[in-house]
């Protein structure tokens, strides 16, 4: 969307609001109603501040939020630095994209590790219920202990790790 507002305005010329409105039309379908009251608030103010305030309200996505702050600073501003800018703010995106991606498939190996895990201490517990009389150290109340014991520490490790592979949420810089 970014790429095909950089085209409508620097080669096509159209005004900032108007190529806004056009990649509006040809937004996702979870977008669309955004951009229609972004529309219609430009139909009966034409203020492009609020029309802008409309949209990042209704998509609150830092990405949006960032590139309706150029196409606002470009549309009082003015200048032909625009197309400059968009390509910028393309080039961010993508980065930006491309490191969460990759933070993902590093994570890939450390999420199957993390399954293993609850695996190994269920196979001792088996094997120990198989092997000579461990059933009846589990009987015991030295071993329920052990056990309830174990296990609360399996599900706070499975917290802590889900914790810290947590990817960090993107913030919104102008809400």
């Amino acid at each position: 969307m970014l790429e095909e507002m950089r085209l409508l305005v620097g080669s096509l010329g159209r005004s900032v609001p108007q190529a806004l409105f056009d990649v509006g039309r040809r937004a996702p379908d979870e977008m669309r109603p955004a951009f229609r009251a972004a529309q219609r608030e430009w139909m009966i103010s034409t203020d492009f501040a609020s029309t802008v305030r409309v949209l990042k309200d209704a998509l609150a996505d830092p990405t949006a939020d960032t590139t309706c702050e150029t196409l606002l600073v470009a549309h009082e501003i003015g200048g032909t630095d625009l197309d400059r800018r968009l390509a910028a703010l393309i080039e961010d995106r993508i980065a930006d994209l491309q490191g969460r991606k990759t933070a993902r498939a590093r994570q890939a190996g450390v999420r199957f590790a993390r399954r293993f895990v609850l695996l190994v201490p269920l196979g001792m517990a088996l094997a120990g219920l198989s092997i000579g009389s461990g059933r009846s150290a589990y009987g015991t109340t030295g071993g329920q202990v052990g056990v309830a014991l174990g296990l609360g520490l399996i599900v706070l490790c499975w917290i802590w790790a889900g914790r810290l592979m947590r990817l960090p949420q993107e913030d919104r810089v102008f809400p």
